[in-house]
């Protein structure tokens, strides 16, 4: 019973959406589906998703998923500084046939389209301290010493790119060059 009164909220939630969005309103939605710290995305609920595609079956024309990503300077601090970082848009109507024919199937890959999307302006790392290090090392090499912070949060990202494919292809020049910024520190 509590399940099909989740359902039946859920999709109370989405026709209103859907309602919204066919009138030309837009939507900010966490497709994590809740606020944490932790320094990686979570796995993403496939809500966005479905509201995306059920609102393109019902005629909403030029729907745009944009991933969005907050580049806080320091989450832990109150009123620190953060930027925003958009990605590129995702047409929904992409999916729509494939909607049509599986609308769970659709979801989720549209899911899983969003979720690589996000994690591309989405600062991550494996834990706290490298986060900040990211952060640090970005204004630290940045030439106006990250004031900046546009700049200095692409750089962030392009850093913890890096640190990502050094962490699969070379490991010891990571950790080595993780202990140099602990030195620097």
């Amino acid at each position: 019973r509590a399940h099909e009164a989740d359902a039946r909220k859920n999709e109370e939630t989405f026709a209103q959406c859907r309602d919204h969005l066919r009138v030309g309103g837009w939507l900010a939605l966490f497709p994590e589906g809740k606020s944490h710290s932790e320094t990686t995305l979570q796995p993403l609920k496939t809500g966005a998703a479905r509201i995306a595609l059920s609102a393109v079956a019902e005629g909403v024309t030029d729907l745009k998923l944009v991933p969005v990503g907050l580049l806080y300077a320091d989450k832990a601090v109150f009123r620190t500084s953060a930027g925003v970082v958009v990605g590129e848009p995702l047409r929904a109507r992409d999916w729509a046939e494939a909607y049509a024919a599986d609308p769970r199937a659709a979801a989720q890959a549209l899911t899983e389209r969003l979720a690589a999307a996000l994690g591309e302006v989405v600062l991550q790392a494996n834990d706290a301290e490298l986060l900040r290090g990211l952060n640090a090392v970005a204004a630290w090499t940045a030439a106006d010493g990250g004031r900046d912070e546009a700049a200095r949060d692409r750089r962030a990202l392009a850093l913890a790119a890096a640190a990502r494919r050094l962490a699969v292809e070379a490991p010891n020049r990571l950790d080595a060059a993780v202990m140099e910024t602990r030195r620097f520190v």
